[in-house]
C-alpha cells in the first residue's frame, strides 16, 4: 500500500471511529444545555462563528449516527464502548469550542475591557486547538481497530466524508484564530 493511500485510508478513522457509538447521555444533556444557552446568546448578540461550530457539531453527530447504523455491527462490544467514549469526548469538546467562541463573540461587542475580550478569544482558540489535537490523537488510536473492518470502497467513502468535515473544521479554526488576532489589535 502506498504511503498516500495508507494516509488517506488512515484519516478515515476519525469519522468512522465513532461508528459503534450511540448518543452518550452526558453529551446529549450537554448538547441540550448548549442549545438552550446558545439560543439565549443569539437573542442578545449574533455569534456567527459559534453558530458555525454548532452546525458542524450537529453534522458530525448526524454523520456518525449514519455510520453507526451502517457499520456498528462489525465492532466488538469493547470496540463499540471505546468508540462511544470517543464520540462523547468529541461532542463535549465541540460543545466547549462553541460555548467559548460564543462568549468571545458576545464580549467583543460589549463594553468589557480589551483584556477580557482578548482572554475570551484566547480561550476560544485554546479550546479549538485542544479539540483538534484530541481528534488527531483519537485517529491514531482507532485506526488499527477500524481499518480491517471496512472494504476499500467503504474506506474511500468515509475518507471523502472525513476530508469534507476536516476542511470545514479547519475553516472554523481559522475563523476562531483570526477572531483572536482581531482582538489583539
Amino acid at each position: 500500500m502506498t504511503t498516500r493511500l495508507r494516509r488517506r485510508v488512515g484519516t478515515t478513522v476519525l469519522l468512522v471511529a465513532l461508528v459503534g457509538a450511540g448518543a452518550v447521555p452526558s453529551s446529549a444533556a450537554a448538547a441540550g444545555t448548549t442549545a438552550g444557552a446558545a439560543g439565549s446568546v443569539r437573542a442578545q448578540v449574533a455569534t456567527p462563528i459559534a453558530d458555525d461550530v454548532r452546525a458542524f457539531r450537529m453534522d458530525v453527530r448526524a454523520t456518525l449516527t449514519d455510520y453507526r447504523t451502517r457499520y456498528g455491527n462489525r465492532l466488538t462490544t469493547a470496540e463499540r464502548q471505546r468508540m462511544q467514549a470517543l464520540q462523547g469526548q468529541v461532542d463535549r469538546q465541540l460543545t466547549l469550542v462553541e460555548l467559548r467562541t460564543a462568549r468571545a463573540e458576545r464580549l467583543s461587542v460589549s463594553s468589557a475591557s480589551s483584556a477580557a475580550k482578548l482572554e475570551a478569544a484566547r480561550e476560544a482558540s485554546g479550546a479549538f486547538d485542544r479539540a483538534h489535537a484530541s481528534a488527531m490523537s483519537s485517529l491514531a488510536e482507532v485506526e488499527p481497530i477500524l481499518r480491517p473492518k471496512l472494504s476499500l470502497f467503504e474506506g474511500l467513502e468515509a475518507k471523502g466524508d472525513l476530508d469534507d468535515m476536516l476542511a470545514r473544521y479547519d475553516e472554523i479554526g481559522g475563523a476562531i484564530h483570526d477572531f483572536e488576532a482581531g482582538q489583539r489589535r
